[in-house]
């Protein structure tokens, strides 16, 4: 997270190429993941509505990211995240950590077994 603070607000709408994502997109896109996948492993499910959250692409996601417009926004919005996931995995049982995440997104169930996911 300091590391977004050597960033100017006007390096957040840099976009290396057109179809690429900003530098704000892609910050948006790391820090909603690690909130909405903590709340995946704390409930057990990945919703399938919970891309449009961290796509930045899609109207939800936009909706989110366009309320960032300044480094401060964005050092914030990353702090929020971060610590919504710590929250939700705070109270997480080594069971619960253990069960399967379903997920129709990926379209198979995959399995955090200590090494990674598995399928």
């Amino acid at each position: 997270m300091r590391a977004i603070g050597v960033l100017a607000d006007e390096d957040l709408e840099f976009r290396p190429k057109k179809g690429m994502r900003t530098a704000k997109e892609i910050l948006f896109h790391m820090y909603t993941v690690e909130k909405i996948f903590a709340e995946a492993v704390q409930h057990g499910e990945l919703p399938e509505e919970a891309s449009k959250e961290y796509t930045p692409e899609d109207e939800v996601g936009a909706a989110a990211a366009s309320k960032i417009r300044t480094v401060k926004d964005m050092q914030q919005y990353a702090q929020f995240c971060h610590d919504s996931a710590s929250e939700a995995l705070a109270g997480i049982t080594d069971a619960e950590l253990a069960r399967t995440v379903r997920s129709v997104l990926a379209r198979i169930t995959c399995s955090w077994n200590g090494r990674g996911p598995s399928a």
